[in-house]
């Protein structure tokens, strides 16, 4: 019976470490990089030639500095009746966010593995000299022993890290605590917060969650916290209220007379609540202003009503999975019915026209801020420039207060408007520019700059291309979006005759490398209901076509709609939905120098070309073609956070990192500086602040031995209820752009290339895998694609990453239009294109012992509708993908067995050579050497010995019982003879 039982045992266990083994290579196979960096982060360092490099804890210190820079010049103080600067003493620190902060967005821009020390608002008041009253912060301690954020998340929220339950309890379960606290403190803190996440958009009715009040959105107060902040306004003698959110939340609770001063603090990361206290003494003066408009009223937004995606009654009308293309996807669809009419344009050119009272609709504008100081303007010198020009203005601006400060001077374009021309809002950032610190009496000349061309508008429904119309164009010196500075005059500037931006009229813009013209009449013409029957959203009856009104109050959640005919068609005869085709193939214009060949030996490695910024030189296109198929295949396929060993061309491993807040991977096990979020950045409205962090972050990435960056993020806050306005900086794409580029060039310098993105139109996250959005096309090239364009254009940014959502039927790394026409064509760029996180599950029809399996891989099931044959027909082709094989999740025969598609190849190799050839990759290095392989076969050497030893144990064994079974059995034959021959 043991023998048996040992023999089954032995039986089975070879059966599952066979399986076991053979599941375990195939993975390391497919994860062979993912795994090697991972090692390589865990047991190595990096190496620098450069001496003056700083170690990873002296990059992570100056990273926390640069932090709480950005958080003391990106606070915005909202409100102060004179309360604000405030002596050190006695406070109270109300409301649950207070002790449990929201650092940061979820998602890419999250950092940290938990080991990294987070500044607090009660640490960071405490050290600055203040007594937070200890009651309080006891309960609150309580309090999330038995219940915190995170513990009530459905599994795509725990996935993310988003919460929207509200853990501020009815005040009745706490008053003691509350009244033991106010009886000892005259001021009281309340800090309420919000938090969003990737993979979702933040609710638009609390209904279903902890202390939601159903009707009421996210980012209106919630009952319980309302009661919070009536008793501190009845108890305390004294009011600040702090908004530890990102998201622009509906405030007008701030115009309750006893709440006495507050202060936007956004995202602060992992240190920059150390500023808060100083901005409230006074050891500070704030500066920050507003990157968004808050309305009184959210739901007067043009954009509420499609805050988020919506879904088609008709998919399985376009359903072609058997044809390998998922149409479907997450199921999203999406408007932006209010054109250009986004965000704080929408309120003064409303304004402006008379359709709203600005004072009962705006509580704070775009741009706004308060400082404990006062300043004067005084126009300077002016140059009008013309066509391919430029406009500056020089303000000379003086502090006439009685403490040191820093202000903001915003210039804002007043275009031409005629009705039913080209859209036109009232005001639009045209350039910014910030003082230093200007101590009383002191002044300073600052100059603000604008190309002269940059006042066309995009006439997407005449001309197709830029144009400025004639007539007056006034540039106005502003506090804000909405205020004139007192005592300064706009300037005046005008246009003679159109100035039409085409071959056939001026030429293209002075910015541009060759001339923009309509790339998205697909977009622009609708779905078949938002260009239809619900109009784009035009100033000749701003009321009549607020979205609002032409989608009678219902939200594009709730509606019943279809993809329209002539799009269910498109998508039915096309490759799933691309503006590109197999057929076109032969059009294809290669890029090379030189003809492409495969597998040269050209005696050429990258050492050969590092640091060489000439991009039209052959030696480019000579070293590419010492590369095979499968070499350009690999390079292009294995791009999951980083690129790999290409031997042909002496290519070494490269490692990308996430994310917008600094510098985080589990892949590599690194994780750095949590900085703050992208909104504060841009709340700083100081290019040079922006260059500092990007400098830390470089130096952060050489420290840690990584050589790309995937930041950063440069779609807009189109709503506020997007899940991911932690990792975008404004819902102005000027404001973005400039923050960005300045940003980017400094990271850039330390020889880390940026991968900008999501490019583009990732203003929602909800359903955002393949989702349809519609948008016309002036507002593409002047709002939703201007802050990449200047990211592209002044930042240089060396790579994208591609967005998940479609515009139009088209995904956005498998369009021509946009990857290739205006990315490469309009703005010149060399841009390596990179998806964003590709499919990594094993399916069925995948070969091997884990065929059918689907393994975590991505938040979004994008390994059908991203299709790589596809994405480098349109000018894309790297794949943020964790193990790339030619086949299924690679290239098929279409590209690696035809002339053309391997010049395509070549040509996106050569862009990746060049980007790597030109960063720290060339100076900076990690031991990749994959030890982990040698463990894993020592293993297995391990378990087939010890297996081996097993059977070798059970076959001597039943050697040995077999052997004593035939003794004894001749045994009992002898004694039978004899005892017969005895009875005879």
């Amino acid at each position: 019976m043991k023998s048996t039982t040992r023999r089954n045992f032995l039986i089975g266990g070879t059966a599952a470490a066979a399986v076991a083994g053979v599941a375990a290579n195939t993975m390391a196979a497919r994860y062979d990089s993912v795994i090697t960096r991972w090692w390589s982060g865990t047991f190595t360092t990096a190496t620098s030639e450069n001496s003056e490099a700083l170690s990873a804890e002296e990059a992570k210190s100056n990273s926390e500095q640069v932090s709480i820079q950005i958080e003391s010049e990106g606070a915005v103080l909202l409100k102060n009746n004179g309360l604000l600067p405030m002596e050190r003493g006695n406070i109270a620190l109300l409301g649950y966010v207070s002790k449990d902060p929201v650092y940061i967005g979820a998602g890419s821009v999250a950092q940290g593995d938990g080991s990294t020390a987070m500044v607090d608002f009660a640490t960071a008041l405490t050290e600055d000299g203040f007594a937070v009253d200890e009651t309080m912060q006891q309960y609150y301690q309580d309090y999330m022993a038995n219940e915190s954020r995170g513990d009530n998340l459905t599994d795509m929220q725990a996935l993310t890290g988003a919460d929207y339950n509200i853990y501020d309890e009815p005040v009745s379960q706490y008053r003691d605590k509350l009244d033991t606290a106010a009886a000892a403190n005259d001021t009281a803190i309340v800090v309420f917060g919000r938090k969003g996440g990737e993979n979702g958009d933040l609710p638009i009715d609390m209904a279903n969650y902890k202390n939601g009040v159903a009707g009421r959105t996210y980012l209106e107060l919630q009952d319980t916290e309302r009661e919070l902040l009536d008793y501190a306004e009845q108890n305390f003698k004294h009011v600040v209220v702090l908004l530890d959110s990102t998201n622009a939340m509906q405030l007008d609770f701030l115009d309750d007379e006893k709440v006495d001063a507050a202060i936007w603090v956004g995202a602060p990361g992992a240190s920059g609540l150390a500023a808060i206290p100083k901005i409230m003494t006074g050891e500070v003066n704030p500066s920050g202003h507003t990157v968004d408009v808050f309305p009184y009223d959210i739901k007067s937004n043009t954009s509420f009503l499609t805050c988020t995606a919506g879904t088609y009654n008709n998919y399985d009308d376009f359903d072609m999975t058997d044809a390998g293309f998922d149409n479907k996807v997450d199921g999203g669809m999406i408007w932006y019915p209010e054109s250009i009419y986004m965000g704080y344009r929408y309120y003064e050119t409303a304004a402006a026209d008379g359709v709203i009272d600005y004072g009962s609709a705006v509580q704070f504008p775009f741009g706004f801020g308060l400082s404990y100081t006062t300043f004067d303007w005084k126009l300077g010198e002016t140059s009008l420039g013309g066509v391919g020009q430029d406009i500056s203005v020089k303000v000379e601006v003086t502090n006439t207060g009685a403490v040191a400060g820093k202000d903001v001077v915003q210039l804002y374009v007043e275009a031409p408007y005629t009705t039913g021309g080209i859209e036109k809002a009232a005001r639009v950032l045209g350039a910014f520019a910030k003082t230093s610190l200007l101590e009383p009496g002191a002044s300073e000349t600052v100059t603000l700059t604008m190309a002269a061309d940059d006042l066309a508008s995009f006439d997407y429904k005449g001309r197709g291309c830029y144009v400025a119309e004639a007539g007056e164009y006034r540039l106005h010196l502003q506090t804000d979006s909405h205020n004139d500075k007192e005592g300064v005059s706009p300037i005046s500037y005008t246009v003679d005759a159109d100035r039409v931006y085409n071959d056939a009229g001026v030429g293209k813009r002075s910015t541009d490398a060759s001339v923009a013209e309509n790339r998205f009449e697909e977009a622009s013409a609708g779905d078949g209901n938002v260009g239809s029957s619900i109009p784009w959203m035009t100033r000749a009856d701003l009321e009549g076509t607020h979205p609002n009104q032409t989608m009678g109050g219902m939200h594009i959640t709730a509606m019943d709609v279809a993809l329209g005919d002539t799009r269910v068609e498109r998508m039915r005869t096309s490759e799933g939905g691309s503006d590109v085709s197999f057929d076109d193939d032969d059009s294809y214009e290669c890029a090379s120098l030189v003809p492409v060949s495969t597998s040269e030996q050209n005696g050429l490695s990258v050492q050969d070309v590092a640091g060489y910024t000439e991009w039209n030189d052959p030696i480019w296109d000579k070293l590419v073609n010492q590369m095979s198929v499968e070499d350009m295949c690999t390079l292009l396929c294995d791009c999951g956070y980083g690129t790999p060993v290409i031997d042909s061309v002496g290519k070494g491993m490269a490692t990308d990192l996430d994310g917008p807040a600094g510098i985080s991977s589990q892949n590599l096990n690194y994780y750095g500086h949590e900085f703050c979020g992208e909104p504060v950045t841009a709340a700083t409205w100081n290019v040079d602040l922006a260059a500092q962090m990007g400098s830390a972050v470089g130096d952060e990435a050489i420290a840690a031995g990584a050589n790309g960056w995937y930041a950063p993020g440069c779609d807009l806050h189109r709503t506020p209820f997007g899940g991911r306005c932690a990792e975008y900086y404004s819902e102005d794409p000027l404001l973005t752009g400039k923050i960005a580029a300045a940003e980017i060039r400094a990271v850039q310098e330390k020889g880390v290339y940026c991968y900008v993105k999501h490019f583009a139109f990732n203003e929602s996250d909800n359903l955002r895998g393949g989702m349809y959005t519609w948008i016309n096309e002036q507002a593409i090239r002047e709002i939703y694609l201007r802050g990449f364009e200047l990211a592209i254009k002044e930042g240089g940014s060396k790579a994208v990453m591609e967005a998940y959502p479609r515009i139009g039927l088209t995904e956005c790394s498998t369009c021509k239009a946009l990857n290739t026409y205006v990315l490469k064509q309009e703005w010149g760029s060399n841009a390596v294109c990179l998806t964003d996180g590709y499919g990594a599950g094993l399916r069925d029809g995948d070969a091997g012992p884990m065929a059918g399996m689907q393994l975590p891989a991505t938040l979004v099931n994008t390994d059908m509708y991203e299709a790589p044959d596809i994405q480098l027909r349109a000018g894309a082709g790297a794949l943020l993908f964790t193990g790339g094989y030619k086949g299924k999740y690679g290239f098929t025969e279409r590209t690696t067995e035809s002339t053309k598609g391997i010049e395509m190849l070549h040509d996106m190799c050569k862009r990746m050579l060049y980007c790597y050839c030109n960063s720290n990759a060339m100076t900076v290095s990690r031991d990749y050497t994959p030890y982990w392989k040698y463990l894993l076969g020592g293993i297995e050497v391990a378990v087939v010995a010890g297996l081996g030893a097993g059977w070798y144990k059970q076959l001597k064994r039943r050697h040995e019982e077999k052997v004593a079974a035939t003794v004894a059995t001749d045994g009992g034959a002898t004694q039978g003879a004899e005892k017969t021959q005895g009875n005879e």
